[in-house]
């Protein structure tokens, strides 16, 4: 942890997503202050016949609507977050894992530090959301149905992020045999240089 310099909160992960079924759904969320969210291509695809990379751009144009539509700023994807959540989601859907850590992997602090999103020092904090799902569209649904999942996605204090998003999904009971399913992590995260 050399030159990490830890001076917030105690870094909290996040529970899974628990309900992972297909039909669940977050139900309309209004805009607010006549701020309305984009249409995000791909966010229907099924991730079994779709490019990792348009279902990564499907979730990252969903969340910043999910945040938008609750007057919070915009984050943006940051390459070392995009690394740690994409080879994260290989993992789980190699190993059949679905887990914040899956066999083989250090824990997720350590993924961030060693994928150098932290070398300029200071403070920092981050969140993870994972899961399986139809749909980029179903996956965020998933996530803003559950409070603790939610309040990753819509953390004022989170600036940047990553997204990993795989076709196919773990061989565990959340993510139902059978289904078109795809294997979704998404890493939220700030942090502020060293004065």
């Amino acid at each position: 942890m050399t030159g990490i310099r830890r001076t917030l909160l105690p870094v909290s992960l996040v529970a899974l997503a628990a309900a992972l079924l297909l039909g669940i759904s977050a139900g309309a969320n209004p805009s607010r202050g006549g701020q309305t969210a984009a249409e995000c291509a791909g966010e229907d695809a099924s991730p079994v016949n779709t490019k990792p990379r348009r279902l990564r751009k499907a979730i990252r144009c969903l969340v910043n609507n999910e945040r938008t539509r609750s007057g919070k700023r915009l984050v943006k994807p940051v390459r070392e977050l995009n690394q740690v959540a994409m080879k994260h989601t290989k993992v789980m859907r190699r190993e059949d894992c679905l887990g914040h850590k899956c066999p083989g992997e250090p824990r997720l602090e350590k993924r961030i530090i060693r994928s150098g999103y932290l070398d300029a020092g200071g403070s920092y904090g981050f969140g993870e959301n994972i899961g399986c799902a139809v749909s980029p569209r179903k996956m965020v649904e998933i996530w803003m149905a559950k409070n603790r999942t939610r309040r990753i996605v819509l953390r004022k204090r989170f600036r940047d992020f990553g997204v990993g998003a795989v076709g196919g999904a773990p061989k565990v009971r959340r993510c139902a045999a059978g289904k078109p399913f795809g294997t979704f992590t998404l890493l939220m995260a700030w942090r502020t240089k060293e004065p």
